[in-house]
């Protein structure tokens, strides 16, 4: 198995309920370059939830980026998430769940995340093709660390929470 990054990120719903995003990045990723796009994806994941982001890790502790929301959205509930589904070449499954999903990015009278939305249209492009933070292209993969190619499905997705 290929070494990758794992990389987290904890949101809190205003109850203090708590849920992870998590994700990998190839092994071969500098440290710097990860740092950097995590504080990055976290910007696109936090205008998709209503839960606030309270913690990055990488094998360490990140510092929050400036520009995350200081408090929680009313009515925002971890349980309630968007999976996001994606394929590598070999069409082999990965998936990222954002926890307290915007209700507002769902397709109305649907649990199918609108993938018009621009900001999830901004997420979905980081996830596939990756984000230059600082000067060197950074991709997320999956856990064999292969390259993520495409979005398979953008579902509402429930789940228990942690204290």
């Amino acid at each position: 198995m290929a070494l990758t990054w794992e990389l987290s990120l904890t949101l809190e719903d205003e109850e203090g309920k708590k849920s992870v995003v998590s994700l990998h990045l190839p092994g071969g990723t500098l440290q710097a370059d990860a740092e950097a796009f995590a504080a990055a994806i976290a910007l696109l994941i936090d205008v998709l939830t209503g839960a606030k982001i309270i913690r990055i890790a990488l094998a360490l502790i990140v510092t929050l980026p400036g520009g995350l929301k200081a408090n929680a959205l009313a009515e925002s509930e971890v349980e309630i998430g968007a999976r996001f589904g994606f394929l590598d070449a070999q069409a082999f499954r990965t998936s990222v769940r954002i926890p307290s999903f915007l209700l507002a990015k769902l397709v109305a009278g649907s649990n199918a995340v609108d993938v018009t939305d621009a900001d999830v249209i901004a997420f979905v492009d980081a996830m596939e093709d990756g984000l230059t933070p600082i000067a060197t292209l950074v991709e997320p993969c999956t856990n064999r660390s292969d390259d993520i190619t495409d979005l398979s499905t953008a579902i509402e997705a429930f789940t228990k929470t942690r204290r």
